[in-house]
């Protein structure tokens, strides 16, 4: 009777060695995982910086364009008015 209890307990020792070993594993392969994402992580969070770095520049680039866009066009809307000025003074000329 011991020994036959005492084979189960060896029996049950090994079962829980194979689960453990199993466990340590699985543990092993999830840390890999875990490791892999906190990479990634900071990978992202890196070009996310560099992105939002790009893009204070580019808003900062369009609005240049904005003022140098509104300029060009209060320019030109000088200029039409000019031309309108000089079409209608050179009219009652003509026909002097």
């Amino acid at each position: 009777m011991f020994l036959r209890r005492e084979r189960d307990v060896w029996e049950q020792l090994r079962q829980q060695k194979d689960l453990l070993a199993n466990a340590n594993e699985l543990l092993s392969a999830r840390s890999a995982e875990v490791e892999d994402l906190h990479l990634r992580c900071a990978d992202m969070k890196a070009e996310a910086s560099m992105a939002r770095e790009q893009a204070v520049s580019l808003v900062a680039w369009i609005k240049e364009l904005e003022e140098e866009l509104t300029w060009v066009a209060g320019d030109r809307d000088a200029f039409w008015c000019q031309a309108e000025e000089a079409t209608a003074s050179t009219k009652p000329s003509l026909g002097s």
